[in-house]
């Protein structure tokens, strides 16, 4: 036969329940549901007690019980204690299950620093051919990029087809600015493609002419860089003579 229980022993014992459960609860955020649920019933009540209990017991450094084991005790909380147990499970899962989501949404959408660093990419590609610096061009792209200017000027295929365009660029001596715009900018953290409005100036001092026409790119991250992998010029109001 057993030796009957110290009452204190008794009261540790429940403590230690109250403890775990008030723990097992906190694992799933606190879900209210599980205690205000009307088909949980008296065992509903009995872990709210077992929360508050178990509260109070933390604070004045009551009995210490293993995380591991809360679940285990939960289940031990009275004759339907296994229905609390599937909803506080149930609610973990769906709780791990919205992190994972959120984790993926944040991994796929463009940042406010992708946009910038497109946006600025833009920009220096402009001031590189408005003020001479062709030794940059061939940087702003890919080694397996397009750049397409249709019948105008031709379609260049990788680094050194863009190197040998700025360099006829370069022989021309005109005089160029262009004013990149409206840039609307789509994708997700590796691949992007973009939509801009350009107005260019170009020609001899004193007689520019003014065209507008648009930049339809699609862009890479390369090493933590943005660059142009396909780049289509488009014009489509010439400048007038």
């Amino acid at each position: 036969m057993h030796a009957a229980r110290h009452p204190s022993q008794e009261r540790e014992g429940r403590e230690r329940v109250q403890v775990a459960a008030a723990r097992a609860l906190r694992v799933v955020g606190r879900d209210r549901d599980v205690i205000d649920d009307p088909h949980v019933g008296d065992c509903g009540a009995g872990v709210g007690r077992a929360r508050r209990g178990g509260d109070q017991l933390a604070g004045r450094g009551g009995a210490h019980v293993p995380d591991e084991h809360a679940e285990l005790h939960v289940r031990r909380l009275g004759p339907r204690g296994g229905r609390v147990n599937a909803r506080l499970e149930r609610a973990g899962h769906l709780r791990y299950e919205e992190t994972l989501a959120a984790k993926e949404d944040t991994v796929g959408q463009l940042t406010v620093e992708d946009r910038l660093n497109i946006q600025e990419l833009m920009a220096r590609y402009s001031r590189a051919i408005d003020f001479g610096r062709w030794e940059e061009l061939p940087g702003f792209f890919t080694d397996d990029c397009t750049l397409d200017f249709g019948k105008l000027m031709g379609s260049h295929q990788g680094k050194e087809a863009v190197r040998g365009f700025a360099t006829v660029l370069a022989g021309t001596g005109l005089t160029m600015r262009h004013y990149v715009t409206n840039c609307i900018v789509e994708g997700d953290g590796e691949r992007a493609t973009s939509t801009t409005y350009v107005l260019a100036f170009t020609g001899k001092i004193g007689s520019l002419m003014p065209t507008t026409g648009r930049y339809e790119d699609e862009l890479r991250k390369v090493d933590g860089r943005w660059l142009l992998h396909v780049r289509r010029g488009i014009i489509e109001m010439p400048g007038q003579s």
